[in-house]
């Protein structure tokens, strides 16, 4: 059963827990596998919440889907600059990719952490919905709550699935303890506080409940020598990481982030990594798959990660953006380049016998 969106907006010390970190796999070198290469591959509906009270909430007006646009791509208008990613059709197609990418990487599932019957899901910063809409059948009877600072999401959900205009970096408008599973993905480079949203994240979660974290690393691999040291593809990556810390929301902060659980009082905080090919060259059948959907996705990646950064961040011309993303592309497109990124899952859960109280 369908319903139309419904949508609101607003503007603007635990013990540590060990955490186990469960690679796919490793060998001597750095814990890692060493993919072998294939040698064939070579060669808005609206309601106004009654919580939309204070100086922070804002109505929920035309001005919010009166999108900003920037050297060709549109961007949100609603607490614009803080998250440096277009919004438009071209990156949702992308976002929605890598959505089914990460559902490669977990043999099919939408999520990993051991999330039995739950009444309230959390999925922050939702994007186009897709994971959102998707959990919501899974779980009729859950109230599964999307929210992200762009309403791109679609009008005609499943009936339990309700999306907000919201600024997960304000306070929460979720209750202290009445939420089941918190959802977090492909949110770096988008947070400039992860202690902060994850104590938050805790803070929200009923006691014995699960928070889920993915992303990739933000970082360029390979292990035969294939990729360059001097290939714009990698000076691709380092501008991008270099914009993203001086904007104060880094884009490699996955590898911290299992630290911050444990830190932010969370326990059986379990990481998982993936090699993440970008091409079809792996052998491995299952990591084929995976940098085949990857290749588009990076391709398309590539103007609109960097745009928005380097223009407004490092003070760059267009023109500069658009050679660099020219020549990154055709590195791409020659299908000689063996490299990966590294991709995270972290799930952590907040102890049965925690207190709730109310974050900063």
């Amino acid at each position: 059963m369908a319903s139309s969106s419904r949508s609101h907006s607003r503007s603007a010390d635990p013990d540590l827990a060990a955490f186990s970190d469960d690679d796919d796999g490793k060998d001597g070198r750095d814990g890692k596998d060493v993919l072998e290469v294939d040698e064939n591959e070579v060669s808005a509906s609206t309601d106004f919440s009654d919580t939309d009270t204070d100086d922070e909430r804002a109505h929920y007006t035309a001005s919010v889907k009166r999108f900003i646009t920037e050297n060709g791509r549109t961007y949100h208008s609603f607490q614009h600059g803080k998250y440096a990613f277009p919004n438009d059709e071209e990156e949702q197609l992308r976002l929605d990719l890598y959505h089914h990418i990460f559902t490669l990487f977990l043999d099919g599932k939408l999520f990993s952490a051991p999330v039995e019957n739950p009444r309230r899901i959390l999925d922050v910063g939702t994007g186009t919905g897709i994971w959102a809409i998707e959990v919501g059948f899974q779980f009729p009877d859950a109230r599964v709550i999307g929210n992200d600072l762009s309403p791109i999401q679609p009008r005609w959900v499943p009936s339990n699935v309700v999306f907000e205009v919201d600024d997960a970096e304000l306070a929460w408008m979720q209750r202290p303890g009445s939420v089941d599973f918190v959802h977090v993905r492909f949110l770096a480079c988008a947070i400039s506080d992860w202690p902060q949203l994850l104590q938050r994240a805790y803070t929200a979660l009923r006691p014995g409940g699960w928070i889920e974290f993915s992303d990739y690393g933000g970082e360029l691999s390979c292990d035969d020598g294939s990729t360059p040291a001097d290939s714009s593809l990698r000076l691709w990556f380092d501008v991008v990481a270099e914009a993203s810390e001086k904007s104060g929301r880094p884009l490699r902060i996955a590898p911290s982030v299992a630290a911050l659980m444990a830190a932010a009082g969370f326990v059986d905080v379990t990481q998982r990594t993936y090699q993440w090919p970008i091409g079809a060259w792996p052998a491995d059948p299952k990591m084929k798959e995976v940098g085949r959907w990857t290749l588009p996705g990076a391709l398309d990646s590539l103007s609109g990660f960097s745009m928005g950064l380097l223009t407004r961040v490092l003070g760059w011309k267009k023109e500069e953006v658009d050679i660099l993303v020219a020549k990154s592309r055709s590195e791409l497109l020659s299908n000689t380049m063996h490299c990966y990124s590294t991709a995270y899952n972290i799930v952590a859960r907040k102890p049965l016998a925690a207190t709730t109280t109310t974050p900063p």
